[in-house]
């Protein structure tokens, strides 16, 4: 390894978030799976947790560019156990979910270590995950999507992958 490529590595983990990561409920979309490992990569989020009963993630064939081996992936059996380990590691759940007492995600303090949930591309997070979590936030978008999660948007099968 040259002595710049060293540096690099460095001064990007130095960057990381150790105390960020995303909890994926079901999402089994190999584009969406890869988009986020992308972004959690893109955005300095070196650990992400899985619940993925159809071993979707485990089939996943390394389709996000490359930072799939930059990414450490923690498989849980189901979301209970997923909640209940990063609830262990003091991590604060925020559920990316429309409901009544949603939030703009921009007024929860990710000062805190904090758990991005997000659910399946169809349904979003299911009603327990939704019930465990700390905080339900939005993200407001301009188009005509009115929040970006990974969800069912407006009763079309409209799959976004992002947040």
């Amino acid at each position: 390894m040259t002595p710049e490529r060293f540096q690099k590595l460095k001064k990007i983990l130095q960057l990381r978030q150790p105390d960020l990561t995303i909890l994926s409920e079901d999402v089994h979309k190999t584009h969406n799976i890869s988009a986020l490992i992308r972004t959690s990569d893109a955005v300095g989020i070196g650990e992400i947790h899985a619940v993925s009963p159809g071993g979707e993630l485990r089939r996943h064939h390394m389709v996000e560019g490359g930072s799939r081996k930059w990414v450490k992936i923690h498989l849980h059996q189901n979301i209970s156990s997923a909640i209940s380990h990063l609830k262990q590691e003091k991590y604060q759940l925020v559920a990316g979910h429309i409901s009544n007492i949603s939030k703009d995600y921009r007024e929860i303090d990710y000062t805190r270590p904090t758990a991005i949930l997000l659910g399946q591309e169809q349904d979003g997070v299911s009603a327990l995950a939704a019930e465990l979590a700390d905080y339900h936030i939005k993200i407001p978008t301009r188009g005509m999507l009115s929040s970006l999660v990974v969800r069912k948007c407006m009763a079309h099968h409209i799959s976004v992958a992002a947040f």
